[in-house]
């Protein structure tokens, strides 16, 4: 929900001057805002993943046209792919996290139901470090099936 009020605030002809700021920020003050959306909730044996997730996508987000974003934060919200899901018969492993804000668990519950050969492991991650090394395992065993 605070998601969608950010991003109808962003989408805001008017407001477009606020991203622009963050995203002119030094990486360490855009971090503070990163780390802030998206605390750390792990065990202290993912804290080193933690941050290195957080330095990567800072960077990676920082990247992206602030122009691309919207759109594709626009073209997210208007397509529909549910029918196309269900037909889908390809072995699907989803990676979901408990405090995950963009993509809530219920949606990877949702997307489970859509993909009939699917599997969902949700971890208490948030949207950007759901997956991790210690995923690893249950990756290899998903394939080895």
């Amino acid at each position: 929900k605070i998601f969608n009020q950010i991003f109808n605030l962003v989408q805001n002809k008017i407001f477009m001057i606020i991203p622009r700021m963050i995203f002119k920020m030094p990486n360490n003050q855009f971090e503070k805002i990163y780390r802030a959306v998206n605390p750390f909730r792990g065990s202290e044996d993912g804290r080193e993943d933690y941050e290195n997730d957080t330095k990567a996508n800072v960077e990676f987000i920082k990247s992206i046209p602030i122009k691309k974003e919207m759109e594709i934060v626009d073209f997210v919200k208007k397509v529909d792919n549910r029918l196309l899901l269900k037909g889908m018969k390809n072995k699907t492993l989803i990676f979901s996290g408990e405090g995950d804000l963009m993509m809530p668990k219920e949606k990877g519950e949702e997307l489970k139901q859509l993909l009939i050969n699917s599997k969902l492991i949700i971890n208490c991650g948030e949207h950007f470090n759901v997956f991790g090394r210690k995923d690893m395992p249950t990756v290899e065993k998903f394939l080895e099936n």
